[in-house]
């Protein structure tokens, strides 16, 4: 992977294992276009990506976690997807534990803080000359995916392209890595 291209994914926590074949195919197009994956650790979205990630045989380097809970395994919530998580560390990947910050923040605020420590990390990457995207993968629409599109947002005004691929509802998404 190039250091200097980085796609960031997200997307609703309830999105199911039928969504892996939306998923995989996005997930193989952007390790092949020599992008990097920076994902968080729920349920859902984050774990399909984690899951596709590991199916297609990505690298460890190309692969950064972002954890609101810590390396113990404490401190996640009821919907985090801690043993992909745990797979990630264990294969070598990168894995910013507490990246939500202290646990004497609430745990919403600890997730947005973690989704847009997740989006940094691309925006980052692109601000330095390199390139950075920021895929959604949501269900449901714009009610029910609140923290997805507050991602998007954030991706938004840090001037990355970002694809929003739906499910649940009418939607249209192009994936651009430029």
């Amino acid at each position: 992977m190039s250091s200097r291209s980085l796609v960031v994914f997200a997307g609703s926590s309830g999105l199911g294992s039928s969504s892996l074949s939306l998923v995989s195919p996005v997930v193989r197009a952007v390790l092949r276009a020599d992008f990097g994956v920076s994902v968080g650790c729920s349920r859902g979205a984050d774990a399909l990506v984690l899951s596709a990630f590991f199916a297609v045989g990505g690298l460890p380097s190309d692969l950064s976690v972002f954890a609101v809970g810590g390396s113990s395994g404490r401190d996640f919530w009821r919907g985090s997807a801690v043993g992909l998580v745990r797979r990630a560390a264990s294969a070598g990947s990168r894995v910013f534990w507490c990246s939500g910050g202290p646990l004497s923040f609430s745990l919403p605020r600890r997730l947005r803080s973690r989704s847009c420590a997740c989006v940094r990390s691309a925006g980052a990457v692109a601000a330095a000359g390199g390139r950075g995207a920021f895929v959604a993968f949501v269900s449901g629409g714009f009610s029910a995916s609140r923290g997805s599109w507050a991602a998007a947002r954030v991706a938004l005004r840090a001037g990355l392209p970002v694809a929003a691929y739906g499910r649940g509802y009418a939607a249209t998404a192009a994936l651009r890595l430029h």
